[in-house]
């Protein structure tokens, strides 16, 4: 005898699938070339620390729920500017293509170095910006 999930459950996986599908036509949109290199950008740094490993505020270093707290901002507030910054009829052909399209593998062999770089970027960005050198030479 099986029992279905809860409904819970339910809504929850569809949630997911639902938002896989979006954040595949952002990257189908971000290939796209009627979609200008500013917005790509926006898009690509998005999508990249959404699937980033890495976070800009760890769980460990303010405690837990701040470093949630930092992955839900920028999860849902850059995920939405990405999409409106998307011209409406490119977004809406690209969600048709990823609603067509099979969800495959990432290849994380170019995953990996770009979320290494945009990290590595970001850091350098923030140590010019303050004034704080990364690695102080203790003098």
């Amino acid at each position: 005898m099986s029992t279905s999930p809860p409904k819970w459950i339910t809504r929850l996986r569809l949630l997911g699938r639902r938002f896989e599908r979006e954040l595949r036509a952002l990257l189908f949109a971000c290939r796209d070339a009627r979609v200008a290199w500013p917005t790509r950008l926006v898009a690509l740094v998005v999508a990249l620390y959404i699937l980033s490993p890495i976070d800009l505020i760890p769980e460990s270093l303010h405690g837990y729920l701040l470093g949630e707290l930092d992955d839900l901002i920028v999860l849902t507030l850059g995920f939405y500017i990405a999409v409106r910054l998307v011209p409406a009829e490119v977004m809406a052909e690209c969600r048709a293509r990823a609603a067509e399209t099979e969800p495959r593998l990432f290849r994380w062999w170019i995953v990996v170095p770009a979320t290494l770089a945009l990290q590595i970027g970001l850091a350098l960005l923030m140590s010019w910006w303050t004034g704080n050198p990364l690695f102080p030479t203790g003098d």
